[in-house]
C-alpha cells in the first residue's frame, strides 16, 4: 500500500460580497489537501485533510512506515474509499458501475 498526499478543489469559504450571476452564493474555490491510500489494484481511500502539502507529506511519511511495520490505515474510521485509480485492476472491475453512475450525474442538473 502506498500513502501519498493529494488535493483537489472545493469551495474553502463564501463571501457574499463575491457572488454575481455566475457564482450566486459567492463561493470561494481552493485546494484542499488531503491523505490518500492506494493498494496494488488500485483501490484508493481518502484520508484527513491537512492544512497545507509540506504537513501532509510528514504525515504520509509518517504513515507508510507504519504501513511498512504492516497497519493498514483504511481500516480507520478516518478513511473512505474513493474512486479507484484510472486504468487500474480496481477501475476496470468498477467500470460499468462507474459509466452508470457518470451518466446519472450528467443529466442532474
Amino acid at each position: 500500500m502506498k500513502i501519498t498526499v493529494a488535493s483537489c478543489l472545493a469551495v474553502i469559504d463564501t463571501n457574499p460580497e463575491c457572488a454575481d450571476m455566475s457564482n450566486p452564493r459567492g463561493e470561494i474555490i481552493g485546494e484542499v489537501f488531503y491523505i490518500q491510500a492506494e493498494d496494488s489494484t488500485g483501490r484508493r481511500w481518502a484520508g484527513p485533510e491537512v492544512s497545507n502539502r509540506f504537513r501532509g507529506e510528514r504525515l504520509a511519511a509518517a504513515l507508510q512506515r507504519s504501513v511498512d511495520k504492516g497497519y493498514n490505515p483504511t481500516t480507520c474510521h478516518l478513511f473512505n474509499e474513493i474512486d479507484p485509480a484510472y486504468g487500474s485492476a480496481a477501475f476496470i472491475s468498477q467500470q460499468p458501475y462507474l459509466i452508470e453512475r457518470e451518466k446519472k450525474e450528467s443529466f442532474e442538473v
